[in-house]
């Protein structure tokens, strides 16, 4: 084989599988087995490989903020507050949505998803006419969490479904 048809070869291998890869080299269920806990709340996670820790110094809202190492995206966990008790998921969900939707100056929409994780109820943020992330609200010790997986803006599609598939393994193996 000549070296030109060799090279060419292996430059078109090369491009073709660069454009193949997927944004994060983890897949689902690829997470550490170092645990890391939740702020107060005592809940522990553990996190997907590739993604650290980060810490919310300036405000103290986040529970546990992890990110993924290019800093594309995130997933937090932060305790809903209330003025009043609230006894129900759905009274969690709405007061989320009332949070959500003032913090962006009420441009913000919502769309419900029917897929549940023990006990939670999880909907997806729309701005603009694109999901800019998705919010799980679960109850956990008479109080309820959000848990949120946001990205960058110009993050495809596809990325957007692969962050959401590792919030549900997050959630899935989070221990009380």
């Amino acid at each position: 084989m000549k070296p030109k048809s060799l090279l060419l070869k292996l430059l078109f291998v090369i491009i073709l599988s660069g454009c193949s890869t997927s944004r994060f080299s983890n897949s689902a269920g690829e997470l550490l087995s170092d645990e890391f806990a939740t702020g107060n709340s005592g809940l522990t996670v553990r996190i997907p490989r590739g993604w650290f820790q980060a810490y919310d110094n300036e405000k103290n809202v986040l529970d546990l903020w992890i990110v993924s190492g290019d800093y594309s995206a995130s997933i937090q966990f932060k305790t809903i507050n209330f003025f009043d008790e609230v006894n129900n998921l759905h009274e969690a969900v709405k007061i989320s949505k009332a949070v959500n939707k003032i913090s962006d100056g009420n441009k913000r929409q919502f769309l419900d998803e029917n897929k549940n994780i023990d006990g939670s109820a999880a909907y997806k943020i729309i701005d603009d006419g694109s999901v800019v992330a998705r919010v799980v609200v679960f109850p956990w010790k008479g109080k309820f969490y959000e848990c949120t997986a946001g990205f960058l803006p110009d993050y495809s599609g596809a990325g957007k479904e692969k962050v959401f598939e590792l919030q549900d393994e997050v959630l899935k193996n989070l221990k009380y």
